[in-house]
């Protein structure tokens, strides 16, 4: 798709970059559209002048293309998922492909269908135009970015990539005048400040889309995975608005804003449309939509809008879509101020509207390689155990273009990071790739008679393993930067490595990994399954793959912080490596009836599942409780080495379980927090042990308590590691 622009050479700068983002010489001076933004605003004799209707359609600093093309969508033929969504929605009671140019000129020719008296139809109508115009150019940028996902990776996608944050950013300090600046302007701390702060990173998307879409060595996933996040970023920042807007229309029942009324209007269409497209235009979702659009409609009269009541309904409707748009509450934020009477600005409100807490994380650098190690792993999987030499070039040498390869992170030695010297302590440092490196090759503890489900499961699921020692590399990594003074995005920067270390955990959708989402379907990751079988809606167990992502925002903001917030970043590591813990003693819980359950044989590829998820966090347990005794006896019941003869069962499974349990206090993890495996009530899926997982956990702390009272010749120290879990959790969730 080729898309021409013609600029008069009326505008010239010094630079073509803006916002840190350079958008090539050549469409510098599509930029200067803000200029004529800005002219609109304050020509004089108001927004309604013929002159400012002038530089809409013909244009003044940028006269070809103009404003109205924007807002027409007419300076390309787009068919992408933005246009389809904006037309497909019901605005002013209608549907239209040209909404927004509809909504400006109706506001330049008053005939914008209301009730407003005639002083407050101006204010309406100047800012039908003066945000009117900010929805054009989100709605020409995002066109821009799908005609370039269309085009794929070439200098003409490239040039879209270009165009698309001139029109977005502009070419003024700040993003001045541009749709860009009301990012800005929502994150201030009377605003929406204490959410996720996205302004000075906006550029980072377009950078990552436009790298992606390189003629040569592009990687089309990784551009769309780019242009998903700037959606993201756009819909945060005008839920944001529409939130604001919905209640400042009508503070009080003696309180009136036609201007806001119709900023709301114009803001909440933009995270409308843009929200449509994200869900890939469904029909559920738009249906809701065209329920807020009713709502917050300029055609609305005065007295059709209740004070706070309506604000409510509408902040629930857009709080009920966050979940789905991978925002959160946190992440949103509340506004502190302004909100007379509304008792629904709560976070407590959120979250109910959300339908509990359910927590997302929002990357804001260029990480997708890192995530595209989970790829490899899925690669991995597919091609074992047919095209073993295939798998193993992929385990050595990468094939999706990730930041590192598998064999590199199971082959490096990774210092004194607290995960890795547990590890390597336990272990060796290089046993995850010996388990691997037999498991391709059928040797060691995988040589015959192991089957070949057996070394395709040892080598998938250690792989995962694997791809969790990087996160939690990487999650070191950025705590030694921001100690050193390093709290940028840059590729050595604090933010850059927590935003990595996220990526590996929640990988691609195509991947394999510990933190992929349910939403993940087929590929979803390790804590989304084991959550699946151990937290029911009548239990209190930890959803780890939805509160994990609390803490990595949590950890973000402390590495952020000015000064840098060193206990905030290590209790937010701390409760990481917490709720991972869950996940694995689940898996060993799990996979130690499963590998031969009381209706079954033996499940050559549930043994190795279940030894590679117990190895994945084995050393933390060690560490963390000093029980090395009790961790090397669950790893030798579950080893590899083990062949079906070497099974018994109902032995292995309880006596598993019973040692898991026993380390929970020294692990600050209750057996709440575990739950219960969802079969555990059917004897013939699973076998029923003599104590349960109350029993096992109250022994261990009575051990604890006389070790730590010297009346026992305990020869580990669960005891005192034990109280220091417990303050540890005490503190992370005071």
């Amino acid at each position: 798709m080729m898309l021409s622009l013609l600029l008069l050479p009326t505008f010239a700068t010094a630079t073509s970059t803006f916002g840190g983002y350079d958008v090539q010489a050549a469409n510098k001076d599509l930029a200067g559209v803000v200029l004529d933004i800005s002219a609109i605003k304050s020509t004089e004799g108001g927004a309604t002048a013929a002159a400012a209707k002038e530089i809409y359609t013909s244009g003044s600093t940028v006269t070809d293309p103009t404003l109205q093309k924007f807002a027409q969508g007419s300076t390309g033929t787009y068919t992408g998922a933005t246009s389809t969504a904006f037309a497909s929605l019901t605005f002013d009671g209608a549907t239209s492909a040209t909404m927004w140019d509809d909504l400006i000129m109706a506001s330049f020719d008053d005939t914008l269908t209301t009730t407003l008296t005639d002083t407050a139809k101006t204010a309406a109508r100047e800012y039908g135009i003066n945000k009117g115009v900010l929805g054009a150019c989100i709605f020409e940028a995002l066109n821009l970015l799908e005609a370039a996902l269309a085009v794929g990776p070439s200098a003409d996608a490239q040039t879209h990539v270009d165009k698309a944050w001139a029109v977005y950013y502009g070419n003024q300090a700040n993003a001045k005048y541009s749709a860009a600046e009301v990012t800005k302007k929502r994150e201030t701390a009377t605003e929406f400040g204490s959410g996720t702060q996205v302004f000075s990173q906006l550029h980072f998307a377009f950078k990552q889309a436009r790298d992606a879409l390189a003629a040569t060595g592009g990687n089309a996933d990784t551009a769309a995975d780019a242009v998903k996040s700037i959606k993201k970023m756009i819909i945060l920042t005008f839920a944001r608005a529409t939130i604001k807007y919905s209640h400042t229309r009508r503070k009080a029942s003696d309180h009136y804003s036609a201007g806001s009324h119709m900023e709301g209007d114009a803001y909440y269409r933009i995270f409308a449309g843009v929200a449509l497209s994200f869900l890939g235009n469904d029909a559920t979702a738009k249906a809701e939509l065209d329920l807020i659009s009713a709502k917050m409609s300029y055609q609305l009269a005065e007295s059709a809008i209740t004070a706070v009541t309506d604000h409510c309904e509408v902040k629930k409707m857009v709080e009920a879509m966050y979940e789905r748009l991978e925002l959160d509450c946190a992440m949103v934020g509340i506004k502190p101020d302004g909100m007379d009477g509304s008792t629904c600005n709560t976070m407590a409100s959120c979250w109910e509207n959300m339908g509990g807490e359910q927590y997302h994380y929002m990357p804001l650098s260029d990480v997708h390689s890192y995530a595209l190690i989970t790829k490899d792993v899925a690669d991995i999987t597919a091609k074992t155990p047919g095209d073993m030499a295939g798998a193993t070039t992929v385990y050595e040498n990468g094939a999706s273009g990730a930041a590192m390869t598998l064999k590199a992170v199971a082959t490096t030695d990774h210092g004194d990071d607290v995960y890795f010297k547990a590890y390597k302590d336990n272990f060796g440092a290089n046993s995850y790739d010996k388990l691997i490196s037999d498991g391709l090759a059928g040797t060691g503890d995988s040589a015959p008679p192991k089957t070949e489900s057996f070394k395709e499961y040892v080598v998938d699921k250690c792989g995962i393993t694997v791809v969790l020692m990087a996160t939690m590399t990487l999650l070191d990594d950025a705590k030694t930067a921001a100690a050193a003074g390093k709290q940028t995005y840059a590729s050595d920067g604090a933010g850059f490595l927590w935003d990595a270390a996220y990526a590996t955990f929640h990988g691609t959708s195509d991947g394999k990994s510990v933190g992929g989402p349910a939403s993940f379907g087929t590929y979803k990751g390790v804590a989304a399954k084991r959550d699946s079988d151990f937290v029911t809606a009548d239990n209190n167990a930890v959803a780890v793959s939805t509160m994990i992502r609390k803490q990595f925002q949590l950890g973000k903001t402390a590495l952020m912080a000015n000064p840098y917030d060193a206990t905030g970043a290590e209790a937010a590591i701390a409760e990481i490596m917490r709720q991972i813990g869950i996940t694995f003693a689940r898996a060993a819980i799990k996979y130690s009836n499963n590998l031969k359950k009381p209706s079954s044989d033996y499940s050559a590829g549930s043994h190795a599942e279940g030894f590679c998820y117990w190895r994945g966090m084995a050393g933390y347990y060690a560490a963390e409780t000093g029980d090395t005794t009790t961790v090397a006896e669950i790893d030798d019941l579950l080893a590899l080495s083990k062949n079906a003869g070497d099974i018994a069962q109902p032995s292995l499974h309880c006596d598993v379980k019973k040692k898991m349990e026993s380390l929970l206090p020294g692990l600050g993890v209750t057996c709440t927090d575990i739950g219960v495996f969802k079969d555990t009530s059917d004897a013939t899926k699973v076998y029923q042990c003599e104590t349960t997982c109350a029993a096992n956990y109250a022994a261990a702390e009575a051990a604890a308590v006389e070790a730590a009272a010297g009346t026992t010749e305990s020869t580990d120290s669960r005891a005192p590691l034990a109280a220091v879990g417990a303050l540890v959790t005490a503190f992370i969730f005071a």
